[in-house]
């Protein structure tokens, strides 16, 4: 037992206590930024439950719901889905929520203090490059109504550029 003892006397202490404080002061920071971005008050981050409130607010449009945290099971999955709302929010995609959920630590102060703006509770669907979607057209890159028309196809009878899946 005296082993046993002195093994947990080495993780007692200030190290404990002062890594916590660390995290706690950064994640405050981390919500009031998130807070600011969204239009809302930066202050709520040091109001217990009001932050939840606020944080629900962001995402789901309706800060009530977060009273949703109090039912057991159904709260596990109202975070989830939280993350990826806050990350839709921020127009980011799936796997940017995967990190909001996961790796808490790394991906919330990136959402804070990176170029990320708020674009409403349900977000904007994520740009990942390459051209405009506009009504089935793609407008960009080199197809232009489903036929391949970049100058470099041509078929061997010579009339030009044709569609190669026919």
């Amino acid at each position: 037992m005296y082993y046993f003892n002195q093994y947990l006397r080495q993780f007692s202490g200030g190290g404990w206590t002062a890594a916590y404080i660390i995290l706690s002061i950064l994640f405050v920071v981390t919500f009031w930024v998130i807070f600011q971005k969204a239009g809302e008050e930066g202050w709520a981050a040091i109001v217990p439950f009001y932050n939840t409130y606020v944080l629900f607010k962001i995402t789901w449009g309706n800060g009530w719901l977060f009273l949703l945290l109090l039912v057991p099971i159904v709260n596990f999955i109202m975070e989830i889905i939280t993350m990826v709302k806050l990350s839709h929010s921020f127009g980011m995609g799936g796997g940017f929520a995967c990190g909001l959920i996961f790796l808490p630590v790394i991906f919330w102060p990136i959402l804070a203090f990176g170029d990320y703006r708020y674009v409403g509770v349900n977000g904007a669907a994520p740009n990942y490059g390459g051209g405009n979607y506009n009504g089935g057209n793609y407008n960009g890159g080199n197809y232009s109504n489903g036929s391949y028309n970049n100058g470099n196809y041509q078929q061997n009878n010579g009339q030009g550029p044709q569609d190669p899946y026919q």
